[in-house]
């Protein structure tokens, strides 16, 4: 049952960590960067007969420079990840997406 607990927590985290956005046009409210970056994350490759974990593997985890708009149309907020050329093309306070 633990691991069964266990495994759901680490879907649930996967799925919160990696959430999207979903507006996709809107006011630029703001411009981020963000610089390329490592992190490492851990597996369990072995447990206990109680469903402990023993055994973490680590894995290192590379993430590219990323050029992000926050986006606002109306009461929708989100944001979009965009290249660079796009990124140096808009000021905050341009529309960005369909409807331009």
């Amino acid at each position: 049952m633990k691991k069964i607990i266990t495994a759901a927590l680490i879907a649930a985290a996967a799925i919160a960590l990696t959430a999207c956005s979903t507006i996709d046009a809107g006011e630029i409210t703001a411009k981020k960067f963000e610089p390329e970056h490592t992190y490492t994350t851990y597996s369990c490759v072995q447990y206990d007969k109680n469903g402990i974990c023993k055994i973490q593997m680590p894995q290192q985890n590379h993430v590219e420079d990323r050029y992000r708009f926050n986006l606002e149309d109306g009461d929708q907020t989100g944001w979009v990840y965009v290249p660079q050329s796009t990124y140096d093309e808009y000021q905050v306070g341009d529309w960005y997406g369909a409807g331009e």
